[in-house]
């Protein structure tokens, strides 16, 4: 009683790695038409460590008793509920959510029904996906896929040859809409079946379809794809693949005359290198009959295959490993048409996986004996291939009695997969230094002792031989920094990393973090490019950025970078130069606005600037600007930068000096904002004195004698020496606003108080 109750708790959801999900619809006993009506089962596949080889793996109620957790069904799997239902998908959740689709293939319970059901991973609760509306075929088979950050569901549809994209939210109560389809074939007589998704190399995808025509014998075991953008949609042209000959001739076995097989289902494994094809028997026009029987399901004409493209070229040839479905009686062409990869190692606990170890396929036929059983259900093998002795065989009613069978009503299988690294990369070599803006960052070695143990051996790390002064030989680890600089508020630019994987189709992915000189995180994300514009805002000191590589899924890093950032401040006084910077003159025209609102007023000032040593540039910029009023009702709405301070023009012993700012609007025109001018013609300036004018726009005024308003302008004087250091004045002054009677005429009364101070940094 233990014993079953442990089994019973194990079966139930939510869904979990390993778990079998099988159509089998509708559940009708071959001879006895008997109906449970269940039409999706979970079977338990992660740990098979009591399973058999070669014969049933029973539960505790069979006969003899197995310790196999019994099969599952929720409440609404049933045929009332879903239909007679064949494809199944698996989204991606921790526990995933099941997707099924409409069939017309039971040949008792003929249906033309073209929904898509989404079963609760956790509750098994159903929720409509899509509702094709009924017609005179059904649909084919699905397939799920997340590309570019949204969800989407494939489906082949028989009744008008096409694939259909379907988008919506996982596990929503909402239905999904349709994004996009495409049409197989031209002629609209050929039809879409088994699906599969292959990642191509880059990340992007290939969906695979097998295509069959309309009428007998079907055109079977041609196989198509069609390429998909980065947003899931089809692209490209269809293309058929190179395959060695997958058709069977008509079998005559006992009485199934002509009845031929079609790939009902495909799976790759996660490399891209393998491909799995299930094949099912449909039933042919039988002898002496007219009838087209299309999408009816017969047995005994079908096989396991699995192709092999180690190139990537869709060149596809037989792996050499062989899945014998079902019984040597009916030369093990049983397979009804599903087939996956699974990552659980038959006969081991649920613990013990590795990528796409095991094969799961349906079969329509194991005749064992000693005991006498009638296994109807799912066959594992290892993916290198078996025997009907080395199978674990699972029969999907738990009935296997005589004459107690379920023959030509089983249907697709799906497995959760085990979270392993199954990408089938491995660590490479960096292909070059980082970059900053595109250009190489030079390389320092770095020699770390005593030896420590690498993240993972790479090119940015060496052994080398010392020979200490004792004489005695040490190993040191050498490895390489790539150290930058920037100055205080002007952090930019683009970090680029560069490293290559080894294996097949893989794409390193990237980790890197910013932290300072305690170690305290200040920034980290997973892109390859690093904008550094996010630092600009660091205070002078040092930091450190680290990147980290690795290739594939899982925890472990392959590689890393080192980067120490230095931001350092503006340099002091830079010389014992003699720096004097004198407002000689200046002349202030107020402007009133209310004949123009455009206008703007204007100050002139006129500096002699004093230095004993020779300057290769001088620089002024309008480093600060406000307006001082004895009432916020004296100043107007000047929101034009024309009006803000705004360096008109400006000259150095004549020579014009160049504005730099906004850059496009014309000197003087409203969207202005000029707030530098430099000299720098080349030619250093050699000790003596400048004179200097600058000419600034500043706000139109009210024309109210009452209202007191005042610009506050501080000007900043840089020289550079011609040893490229710096040397800082700043001038700030108070400028009255006040309009004569007139309007922009100069006004005796107002002042222009300025005074100078230097600026240490």
């Amino acid at each position: 009683m233990v014993m079953l109750l442990a089994n019973s708790a194990k079966a139930q959801l939510p869904l979990v790695q390993g778990d079998a999900v099988v159509t089998h619809s509708p559940a009708v006993n071959y001879w006895t038409g008997a109906n449970s009506g269940i039409v999706l089962r979970v079977i338990k596949t992660s740990n098979t460590t009591s399973a058999p080889w070669g014969h049933s793996w029973n539960t505790s109620g069979m006969t003899p008793a197995g310790l196999k957790p019994g099969n599952y069904s929720a409440g609404q799997w049933t045929q009332t509920d879903l239909g007679t239902i064949f494809g199944i998908t698996l989204d991606r959740q921790p526990n995933p959510n099941i997707y099924v689709s409409s069939t017309q293939i039971y040949n008792a319970g003929v249906s033309y029904a073209r929904k898509v059901y989404c079963l609760s991973g956790t509750s098994g609760a159903k929720s409509l996906v899509y509702d094709f509306g009924d017609a005179a075929r059904s649909l084919g088979n699905l397939k799920y896929c997340k590309i570019g950050g949204k969800d989407y569901i494939y489906v082949s549809d028989f009744q008008n040859g096409r694939i259909y994209r379907l988008t919506g939210t996982l596990g929503a109560p909402s239905p999904w809409v349709i994004a996009s389809s495409v049409m197989i074939n031209a002629a609209g007589n050929h039809f879409p079946y088994g699906l599969a998704l292959r990642k191509m190399s880059g990340g992007a995808y290939r969906l695979y379809f097998a295509e069959i025509e309309q009428a007998y014998p079907y055109g079977t075991n041609k196989i198509c794809y069609i390429d998909l953008s980065s947003t899931g949609d089809f692209t490209g042209t269809i293309q058929t693949i190179t395959t060695p000959t997958l058709t069977l001739s008509p079998t005559t076995w006992a009485s199934y005359t002509h009845d031929v097989p079609v790939i009902a289902d495909m799976d790759f494994t996660a490399d891209g290198s393998r491909m799995l094809i299930g094949q099912q028997t449909w039933a042919g026009n039988q002898t002496g009959s007219s009838s087209n029987l299309f999408a009816v399901i017969n047995p005994h004409n079908s096989n396991v295959i699995e192709l092999a493209d180690p190139t990537g070229t869709d060149t596809w040839s037989y792996s050499g490993h062989n899945f014998p479905a079902g019984s040597a009686a009916t030369n093990y062409k049983n397979c009804v048409g599903g087939v996956c990869y699974s990552n659980n190692i038959l006969q081991k606990g649920s613990n013990n996986v590795a990528c796409d170890t095991t094969v799961w396929f349906t079969s329509d036929y194991n005749v064992l004996t000693s005991p006498s059983q009638l296994v109807y259900g799912i066959q594992g093998m290892s993916s290198n291939g078996g025997t009907e002795a080395t199978s674990i065989l699972v029969d999907e009613d738990e009935d296997i009695a005589a004459g107690h069978y379920d023959k030509t009503y089983l249907g697709d299988v799906e497995v959760v997969k085990a979270a392993v690294d199954c990408s089938g990369c491995t660590c490479g070599s960096w292909q070059s230094n980082p970059t900053l803006n595109g250009n190489p960052i030079p390389g320092v070695p770095v020699i770390m002792h005593p030896f420590p143990p690498p993240i993972n051996p790479g090119t940015s790390q060496n052994k080398s031989l010392i020979i200490p002064t004792n004489g005695t030989a040490t190993e040191y680890h050498v490895l390489q920094d790539y150290p930058i600089q920037f100055v205080q508020g002007n952090v930019s630019g683009l970090i680029n990393a560069n490293y290559k994987c080894g294996g097949k189709n893989c794409s390193p992915s990237y980790a890197w973090t910013m932290v300072n000189a305690t170690n305290a995180v200040l920034g980290q994300d997973t892109t390859q490019q690093i904008d550094l514009s996010k630092f600009n805002n660091l205070s002078c000191g040092t930091y450190t950025l680290t990147i980290k590589v690795k290739c594939g899924g899982g925890d472990k890093f392959c590689d890393s970078q080192t980067i120490p950032v230095t931001i350092i401040c503006e340099p002091p006084s830079c010389c014992k130069a003699t720096i004097d910077v004198a407002l000689k003159s200046s002349s202030i025209s107020a402007v009133i606005n209310i004949p123009n609102p455009n206008v703007y007023s204007t100050a002139n000032f006129n500096y002699t600037l004093n230095y004993n040593v020779a300057m290769s540039e001088v620089r002024v910029s309008v480093e600060d600007f406000k307006l001082v009023a004895n009432s916020p009702n004296c100043l107007n709405c000047n929101n034009r930068p024309v009006t803000w301070g705004n360096i008109l023009s400006a000259t150095l012993n004549g020579t014009v000096m160049a504005l730099t700012g906004a850059g496009a609007p014309a000197t003087g025109s409203l969207p202005a904002d000029y707030r530098e001018a430099v000299y720098s013609t080349g030619t250093p300036l050699a000790p003596n004195s400048a004179g200097l004018n600058i000419k600034l726009s500043l706000p139109a005024v009210t024309e109210l004698s009452c209202c007191q308003v005042s610009a506050y302008v501080c000007l900043k004087f840089t020289f550079k020496d011609t040893q490229c250091r710096e040397c800082v004045q700043m001038v700030c002054g108070s400028i009255k606003l006040v309009p004569t009677g007139g309007g922009g005429k100069d006004d005796s009364n107002q002042k222009t108080e300025s005074k100078k101070f230097e600026v240490f940094h």
